[in-house]
């Protein structure tokens, strides 16, 4: 007969509490997550910045108690984009915003259904067309590109959405009108997510 202490025993009983805990414990950028969507879906600029620096706090504490974590890195760079929209006034910051996504690409390109490629091609997107660096100008196939890499992983609608757009800006009207067809072809499926209604507005 095997005879376990009891100080075994109690090791045993708190191990068995404990592994429900590790299996469901919310990752430590969620809180992060949830303020940078709700910075987002913001319509007043003032409330929007105010809501962005926040998170933009909270990506600093996350990854000075998760040094390198994906989902830190991933947020903070969003956080960044949006505390402040102005191109003269966060140019500086884009390297940083890149660096944050290439990082995350490069360790899980999935991560928020292909999000790291979504983001980038949506700065590039967004980036002017004649002033700035070289890097830091727009370029539309490239966002091009990198949208595809991220429907490799999920159609996410945003995803495709982006892509109609890209298309849009290159007046390739066809491939725009493929991709927004299956953007919308989509979006039924995505009816709890927080960005559901703003898909519907696109339809």
């Amino acid at each position: 007969m095997i005879s376990v202490s009891y100080e075994g025993w109690m090791k045993a009983f708190f191990l068995f509490l404990l592994i429900p805990w590790l299996v469901y414990a919310q990752p430590p950028w969620e809180p992060l997550k949830a303020k940078v969507i709700q910075a987002d879906l913001t319509a007043g600029r003032g409330e929007q910045k105010r809501l962005a620096k926040e998170a933009l706090k909270m990506a600093e504490d996350c990854l000075a108690k998760n040094v390198g974590e994906i989902g830190c890195l991933y947020y903070r760079a969003q956080a960044l984009g949006l505390s402040n929209k102005s191109f003269f006034r966060y140019a500086g910051r884009l390297r940083q915003m890149f660096a944050d996504w290439e990082a995350v690409s490069k360790a899980d390109p999935s991560f928020d259904y292909g999000g790291p490629y979504r983001m980038l091609a949506e700065v590039y997107m967004e980036l002017p067309k004649h002033f700035g660096p070289k890097d830091l100008r727009q370029d539309l196939n490239k966002s091009i590109k990198l949208l595809k890499k991220a429907i490799k992983f999920s159609d996410y609608p945003t995803n495709w959405f982006d892509l109609a757009e890209a298309y849009a800006m290159l007046d390739q009207r066809e491939a725009s009108q493929k991709a927004m067809e299956k953007a919308k072809s989509v979006v039924s499926q995505w009816r709890t997510h927080p960005y559901y209604l703003t898909w519907q507005g696109k339809k």
